[in-house]
């Protein structure tokens, strides 16, 4: 698919809102500034043992990187994650994961302020009918074209007829992950190292989707 059309997508159907609406990323809380991606409606046939949604792409254009201007960021589960400049470089690049079941694909991809600076934010299921997980990560381009990853984790689990899920709380430069299994743990942003850090459990119960009152 050319930049042009990408581009055109992109322009049709990105918007932007305070938060994201529930029904693409409901897990995380705090987010602002969030421009949301937009799926591509044709996709290429997949390959044996992959699922149509593995070969999926979403796109969305907002600027991630220090250069002045709007990147075109595009995703897919099978290719990975792509951000680039408007001449069409890449300025940051992330491997994409190999077919794993039915279940594969990434559904939702957004940019947002984190910290005071972009983030791009995706959203992606790995497993099949049985067994499959959602994962949540925060990236930001970094040096020699890579997508730094500045928070990664497992915000939703289905195992057979059983399902959990977690929730994301971004406060300040302070992080609260609620685990599908349960306990909420604190980060705190290193801005050296560009990541949060774990600061260990919070020691009482909190509900997800119910802001842990620290």
């Amino acid at each position: 698919m050319s930049r042009t059309a990408i581009a055109s997508i992109v322009a049709l159907g990105a918007t932007v809102a305070d938060a994201p609406p529930p029904g693409a990323l409901p897990w995380v809380h705090g987010l602002v500034d969030v421009r949301l991606g937009s799926l591509v409606p044709s996709a290429p046939e997949p390959p044996e043992g992959c699922s149509v949604g593995a070969v999926q792409t979403w796109v969305v254009r907002a600027n991630v990187a220090a250069a002045e201007g709007a990147e075109t960021i595009s995703a897919s589960f099978l290719d990975g994650v792509t951000v680039r400049d408007g001449a069409g470089h890449v300025l940051g690049r992330l491997p994409g994961s190999p077919c794993s079941g039915s279940a594969d694909e990434i559904t939702a991809l957004a940019v947002a302020r984190l910290d005071g600076a972009p983030v791009v934010v995706l959203a992606t299921v790995r497993g099949g009918r049985s067994e499959a997980a959602t994962e949540v990560a925060f990236y930001r381009p970094g040096p020699a074209h890579v997508l730094d990853a500045v928070f990664v984790a497992v915000v939703e689990t289905w195992e057979g007829e059983s399902h959990a899920e977690g929730a994301i709380w971004l406060r300040d430069n302070r992080l609260f992950f609620q685990p599908p299994a349960g306990g909420t743990y604190a980060f705190t942003f290193d801005p050296v190292g560009r990541s949060y850090v774990p600061n260990g459990r919070i020691d009482r119960v909190v509900v997800p989707h119910i802001p842990p009152d620290v």
